[in-house]
């Protein structure tokens, strides 16, 4: 009996030791978090530097006048914008900015006036008339603009909806080529106003500081050369 007992005893324990696994069993991991969406607010300022528009210059020429722009080939004006970002994947979201920017176009006129003197004589009533213009828009626009973020930056293109108000002044100095009379006229139109979809592509990056970003911008509008055109350079925060 007593030898069965110790072969039985030895049989138990070989089989508790031939079930023990040859490797330690690997712990499940933690759930990996599930990515957050993200709702930021973006404020930006900045400025915009614009083109000459040879659109408005057809426009313009499209008369008995010569519109000629001015030496300068680009136009720097203030900016800004507020709005959201939606990051809605790990990489991927978008924005969507309300905001305002300026455009500006400087450019001169000049054409030749005859007027009866006398109502007969025309030779002695040739007048010169030259102007100075600046054409303003003021311009309230609407974008969407799907992101790609790596890291801190995000690389931003999509479309913009702008509606401009222009404002029109001018200097214009008549001068009579007879008496040599010169006289000086100021004046200020507002046209119409007028829709614009702008294409855009740019690039912010951030600076992470605390719990906010300090951002710098740049994006370019205006790539079929429709309308206005140009860039905008901004500093902003987002939280």
């Amino acid at each position: 009996m007593k030898y069965l007992l110790s072969i039985l005893f030895g049989f138990l324990s070989f089989l508790t030791f031939a079930q023990k696994p040859d490797v330690v069993p690997i712990i499940d991991p933690e759930l990996k978090p599930k990515l957050k969406k993200e709702t930021n607010v973006i404020i930006k300022a900045g400025t915009t530097l614009n083109f000459i528009n040879k659109e408005l210059y057809k426009i313009l020429n499209d008369g008995s006048y010569e519109y000629k722009p001015e030496s300068s080939s680009f136009y720097i004006n203030p900016c800004l914008s507020i709005g959201i970002e939606r990051q809605f994947l790990k990489r991927f979201g978008f924005h969507f900015n309300l905001g305002f920017y300026q455009t500006l176009q400087k450019y001169t006129t000049s054409k030749k006036i005859q007027i009866p003197f006398n109502g007969t004589n025309i030779s002695n009533s040739i007048s010169y008339q030259e102007g100075v213009h600046q054409y303003l828009h003021n311009n309230i626009f609407a974008e969407l603009l799907p992101t790609y973020k790596y890291k801190h930056t995000r690389f931003l293109a999509g479309f913009n909806l702008t509606r401009s108000s222009p404002t029109v002044s001018a200097q214009i100095t008549i001068t009579n080529s007879s008496t040599g009379d010169v006289e000086v006229i100021t004046a200020k139109d507002k046209p119409e106003e007028s829709y614009h979809v702008y294409s855009m592509i740019g690039v912010m990056h951030g600076f992470p500081v605390k719990t906010i970003e300090l951002t710098v911008s740049a994006s370019y509008f205006g790539f079929l050369k429709k309308y206005d055109s140009g860039f905008n350079l901004m500093f902003g925060v987002l939280f």
